[in-house]
């Protein structure tokens, strides 16, 4: 058999390695992309705005176990664990699985995505700091159940934050129009209810054994502006260019808070004793 010389088998290892370098080279490139297009395809401006306001209200803090109910995606899962929390996404769709490839491997290990159904939640009783639910109770027929399982794992004076639409964003709009926005919800976003008045969600909170004691209005006339402006450039795959703008637009509805007209009531409560 023929032997390969020192300067043969030097030559043999220089071309494996370039040529597992590129490979690792081209693979990233094809991650990246990848991950620019799942980011594109999949975000949305009322998704930013949501998010936005429920990690500012969280005030994360390291260690804090915190549970994401109906994490969707998980893309607040990775911004709650970049924070150096503890954190549970917990979704009935599997599409969290996909995040997998947005955080790297350390943040990763700080989150466990699970498959579930929220009024059955799979985890022992008060194991959670914080619970955050953003805009999902609008399509659960039992919501009473789904308050109670938040209550069960929430530890005592654990906090519960709730977003929701706002009941009341129907009052100002014209009937025809509020009926067509209503029915288009439900056809399109399945939403079992139109949403919650401040009353309706405190009363589900209060029943449950969790106290209300802070809560602010999202969405206001800016934001909605923004909304529609950003939704019909995105029909024409635009949507990017014109981001900035709603952006821009969405943050002069800071010190629309307290409007009870508003399109979202988000919701701070904490579980009695």
């Amino acid at each position: 058999m023929k032997q390969i010389s020192a300067r043969g088998k030097n030559k043999y290892k220089s071309i494996l390695f370039k040529h597992s370098f590129e490979s690792r080279k081209n693979s990233g490139l094809l991650w990246f992309l990848f991950k620019v297009y799942f980011l594109h395809y999949e975000f949305y401006f009322e998704t930013l705005l949501r998010s936005r306001n429920m990690i500012r209200k969280l005030q994360v803090r390291r260690g804090e176990r915190i549970f994401e109910a109906g994490c969707g995606l998980g893309f607040d899962s990775l911004r709650i664990a970049n924070k150096h929390a503890v954190v549970v996404g917990g979704d009935v769709d599997t599409r969290f699985r996909y995040s997998s490839c947005l955080g790297n491997s350390t943040l990763l290990r700080s989150i466990d995505f699970i498959k579930m159904d929220l009024r059955y939640v799979p985890i022992r009783s008060q194991v959670f700091d914080k619970i955050a639910c953003t805009d999902v109770l609008e399509h659960v027929s039992d919501d009473d159940k789904v308050v109670s399982e938040f209550s069960r794992v929430l530890k005592d004076n654990g906090r519960l934050f709730v977003h929701v639409p706002n009941l009341k964003r129907f009052a100002r709009g014209k009937k025809n129009t509020s009926m067509k926005t209503r029915l288009f919800e439900r056809s399109e976003y399945g939403h079992v209810r139109d949403g919650y008045t401040f009353n309706q969600l405190s009363a589900l909170f209060v029943k449950n054994g969790v106290r209300v004691y802070d809560h602010i209005y999202t969405f206001g006339f800016w934001s909605r502006i923004a909304g529609y402006v950003h939704h019909f450039y995105s029909k024409c795959n635009s949507g990017t260019l014109v981001f900035p703008i709603c952006f821009f637009l969405a943050m002069l509805d800071s010190g629309s808070k307290t409007d009870e007209y508003n399109g979202g009531i988000l919701i701070e409560g904490k579980k009695l004793n």
